[in-house]
């Protein structure tokens, strides 16, 4: 599964009761989807890690998980000592989302 995030930058004009978006720069990636619910629970972070360690700098997963995935972050960045930017697409309570993006330094 592929997600894609499209990020437009735009400047604003207004022309009388109207406005307008003057399109600057447009943005897209596209991630790979792991949906961590369907990984055995004993294997889960080290299949996380195992993909995150194939990623080029800049390149990124989203995580598709059934509970906060915060002990991940703390275990990349402490034990791992991973660069990453790590992002909450949805934050539950059901489902949380989160796109990470490997950075230079790891």
């Amino acid at each position: 599964m592929l997600n894609i995030d499209l990020k437009i930058k735009c400047s604003s004009t207004s022309v009388g009761s109207k406005s307008f978006c003057n399109v600057s720069d447009i943005t897209m990636k596209s991630y790979e989807t792991i949906d961590v619910r369907e990984i055995p629970t004993t294997v889960r972070h080290q299949h996380i890690i195992s993909r995150i360690r194939q990623l080029k700098i800049e390149e990124g997963l989203l995580l598709i998980v059934d509970h906060d995935p915060k002990p991940l972050y703390y275990m990349l960045k402490e034990e791992y000592k991973m660069e990453f930017e790590w992002q909450y697409i949805k934050s539950g309570p059901v489902i949380w989302e989160v796109v990470l993006i490997r950075k230079p330094g790891t």
